[in-house]
């Protein structure tokens, strides 16, 4: 598998139990690690990693969300460890074109992108499409690892449920079958 790695990926921190399971499957692994190299050279960083966040609130990947919260605060800063936080509640707790990128992303997790969202999103739909399948997809492979060794915890940025409770104390983070049934 290539070891060429997105920049802000440095020689400190590495997704080396994802590259592990990607080995498993060396020609498949090389296509995903392939596409996330390519999401993170065409997409706008903070896109990108409200995406990564939003998909891993979701779905529940603490894999992710660690290395996301740190990478989108800490190492790229694109993003506050408020907005983080808020990543957690959805749409609701963004507006502008932040809420569209997030009710978008719930679309996605829950079946499919809205005509209304479609339209919003434009000529972005296609990589706002690809880029959530990629974050589901690294979650499914992930869901059952833990965060790197190597990657810094934010404080009250540790897991989806620590952010939630620091964007705000009695929010619950929606997940798929609940963004579905509203959807529906």
């Amino acid at each position: 598998m290539s070891s060429a790695f997105p920049t802000h990926w440095r020689h400190d921190i590495r997704p080396w139990r994802l590259l592990a399971r990607l080995a498993a499957e060396p020609e498949l692994g090389e296509t995903v690690n392939a596409q996330g190299r390519l999401l993170s050279e065409l997409m706008d960083a903070r896109v990108l990693e409200l995406i990564a966040l939003r998909v891993s609130a979701v779905v529940d990947v603490e894999y992710v969300w660690r290395a996301h919260a740190f990478l989108s605060t800490q190492r790229l800063a694109v993003l506050s460890p408020d907005e983080v936080a808020r990543v957690t509640l959805g749409a609701d707790a963004f507006a502008g074109d932040d809420a569209d990128l997030l009710r978008a992303v719930d679309e996605i997790l829950a079946g499919g992108l809205s005509a209304a969202s479609r339209a919003t999103l434009g000529s972005d739909a296609v990589r706002v499409t690809i880029a959530t399948g990629f974050y589901a997809l690294v979650g499914a492979l992930m869901r059952d690892a833990g965060p790197e060794d190597d990657i810094p915890s934010i404080a009250g940025l540790e897991t989806p449920s620590a952010a939630r409770r620091t964007g705000s104390p009695d929010a619950e983070v929606p997940r798929v079958s609940d963004i579905s049934a509203s959807a529906g």
